[in-house]
């Protein structure tokens, strides 16, 4: 449907944040901080690790401020979470910096596979809004 820049969330302290955006071998050093539940954590971890070709170690929480603090003390990243809502609350101690890949920006893109078939009516009506919802989001 859509592709987005591959962004991390740093600590505006760090020396990171000075750059314009970061390689992402440059992560390794550091800890991947991700924000999920226990059930898709593994999921999540196994993503970014190939995503990133991130050799790193994790750690996961559910909870955005335990995440965000772990960052702002320049311990660690967070991809940002399509649209974190986070940001504008904490965009005065933390920086997005988008990540690329030997001098080209990644990008990640996102498909949604849908039984034209079986579209009602009302499901067609369904995926048109999800699909301006997300496309608005992300303008």
């Amino acid at each position: 449907i859509f592709e987005h820049p591959a962004l991390v969330v740093i600590a505006k302290n760090s020396e990171l944040a000075q750059q314009s955006y970061i390689e992402a071998d440059q992560l390794n050093n550091s800890t991947c901080v991700l924000i999920a539940g226990q059930d898709i954590a593994e999921s999540e971890r196994n993503f970014y690790k190939s995503l990133l070709n991130f050799s790193g170690n994790f750690i996961t929480t559910s909870i955005i401020a335990s995440a965000v603090t772990y960052v702002i003390k320049d311990k660690g990243f967070m991809p940002n979470y399509f649209g974190i809502d986070a940001y504008h609350f904490y965009r005065d101690i933390i920086t997005l910096l988008p990540v690329y890949i030997k001098n080209q920006p990644l990008c990640i893109k996102y498909s949604v596979f849908w039984n034209t078939e079986a579209e009602t009516p009302i499901l067609k009506h369904v995926r048109e809004q999800l699909v301006n919802r997300i496309q608005s989001f992300l303008n």
